[in-house]
């Protein structure tokens, strides 16, 4: 204390119960499955600063199959076309996994297959605001208020 009785600015302030809560993304470890590098490593930087772990960027789907198997992931952002193939087998491991993702493209949601239409799509180019919506929205459901309860 103070001669004041203020708290000296050694003293620890006391936890606001206004402290904002963690980030929904923080601590996850997200699978990024992009072929063109320059943007691979821009998602990847927006992941990192939505406190993500990114496991790695996958240029192919053997790739992000194997970074799959060896690495638990939470999440993972899958771009649809990868040179001469498709992301789809990787998509499929991740359902199989129970592992939420969603396809970024710059096709739109016109290019994924009817089986996919579950699966968000983030169209490219897109801001880091905007993946930070759509991923948070595949790891914390919605939460619903019924306007007739009202709030008290």
């Amino acid at each position: 204390m103070t001669e004041s009785g203020g708290k000296s600015p050694s003293e620890p302030l006391p936890e606001s119960p206004l402290a904002p809560a963690p980030a929904p993304l923080a601590g996850l470890t997200a699978l990024v499955v992009e072929d063109e590098a320059v943007i691979g490593f821009m998602v990847e930087d927006m992941l990192a600063d939505l406190g993500c772990r990114v496991a790695g960027v996958a240029p192919d789907v053997e790739t992000a199959l194997g970074l799959l198997a060896a690495e638990p992931v939470d999440i993972a952002v899958l771009d649809v076309n990868l040179g001469n193939e498709r992301s789809f087998p990787v998509a499929d491991a991740l359902r199989r996994r129970r592992i939420p993702f969603l396809f970024a493209t710059g096709y739109g949601a016109g290019g994924i297959p009817a089986g996919y239409s579950d699966v968000p799509v983030l169209a490219k180019p897109y801001s880091s605001e905007l993946l930070r919506r759509s991923l948070t929205g595949l790891v914390r459901p919605a939460v619903h208020v019924n306007p007739a309860e009202g709030a008290g």
